[in-house]
């Protein structure tokens, strides 16, 4: 748990005023599935993608996490993509 304490993430401006604006457009047309979605994939690259080199100098180079993690990322997608098709009841 110390390594989650100890390590600064760092989020461009820009990109979270992008992610803001795609919420509340969304928000106000009422797509909260799509808001999901949005939430994820912009989790996904500020965690993964844009703060990758930090956490591997922290932790080494797993492959095994790396994978792990890429592959539960995958899941979440497809789930969100298939309540999409199953509708509000």
């Amino acid at each position: 748990m110390g390594i989650l304490m100890d390590t600064s993430v760092v989020i461009p401006a820009n990109q979270m005023f992008l992610f803001v604006a795609l919420l509340s457009v969304f928000l106000l047309f009422g797509k909260q599935h799509l808001c999901i979605l949005i939430t994820f994939i912009f989790t996904f690259y500020w965690g993964f993608v844009l703060n990758m080199d930090v956490f591997v100098n922290r932790i080494g180079n797993t492959g095994a996490a790396m994978a792990l993690y890429l592959i539960s990322g995958f899941v979440i997608v497809l789930m969100i993509i298939i309540s999409f098709f199953a509708g509000d009841k």
